[in-house]
């Protein structure tokens, strides 16, 4: 399987993700057997990590898949679970990207990406 590669460490939140956009694509297709399928895979990987935003994600597509295949119970589940998901994003009101390893709020983000971009503007015309 090509996903092997994804096994390197360092390389598994980007196999999970990769996994929630196979699903997703499934899911588009109608396939909500193989969508559920991968989005189990990028479930059980997915939770070694505090990725709020890709936890929510799959929870969220995996609360969908359950309502089309009539699993009520497990729908209302993984709902809940990207509720949950959501609120700590919101409260921590940090980015979820890998680029903001120092726990910037969104606001200090956009202010330090405001300034580069002035600096690299004024560096232009010099």
């Amino acid at each position: 399987m090509c996903s092997e590669g994804f096994n390197k460490p360092g390389h598994e939140r980007k196999l999970a993700t990769t996994f929630y956009y196979i699903a997703d694509a499934y899911f588009l297709l109608g396939d909500c057997k193989k969508a559920l399928q991968y989005l189990l895979k990028a479930m059980e990987i997915g939770e070694r990590f505090d990725d709020n935003h890709l936890k929510q994600l799959i929870y969220s597509k995996l609360s969908s898949t359950y309502v089309l295949l009539s699993e009520s119970q497990l729908a209302s589940k993984f709902s809940r679970e990207a509720v949950k998901a959501r609120i700590r994003i919101k409260e921590r009101n940090t980015c979820s990207c890998s680029e903001n390893d120092r726990g910037l709020s969104r606001e200090e983000l956009l202010e330090v990406w405001t300034s580069t971009r002035r600096t690299d503007s004024d560096n232009q015309y010099s």
